[in-house]
């Protein structure tokens, strides 16, 4: 179940890099994911960690899925979004707000 979290986790960290990107690129994301997945079962990942997705027994089963049903891949990157805002909040000391995500704010002391 490790790799699952992985998977999505990777899939976040591409969401908010096209989200970052701007809206051409958001838009051509979403046939993005389809293909994405039928090259990792053609063996043509562009990282060697994307290809493990699909070389381990693991996540096979799911990009074989998200490559036959990308309205699937969809919804289950909203549920992991779900999950993912159920997350522990850190508020006061114990977190901060960035005045830029790409940046941790300098002390302010």
């Amino acid at each position: 179940m490790g790799a699952v979290k992985n998977l999505v986790k990777l899939l976040i960290l591409v969401e908010v890099a096209v989200a970052l990107a701007g809206p051409g690129v958001a838009a051509l994301s979403m046939n993005y994911y389809g293909v994405y997945f039928k090259e990792l079962q053609q063996r043509r990942g562009l990282l060697s960690s994307d290809q493990t997705l699909y070389e381990s027994p693991e996540t096979q089963r799911l990009v074989n899925m998200f490559a036959m049903n990308q309205g699937y891949f969809f919804y289950a990157f909203t549920q992991g979004m779900g999950k993912m805002g159920q997350i522990d909040l850190k508020e006061g000391d114990r977190g901060e707000v960035r005045k830029s995500c790409r940046v941790v704010n300098k002390p302010s002391w």
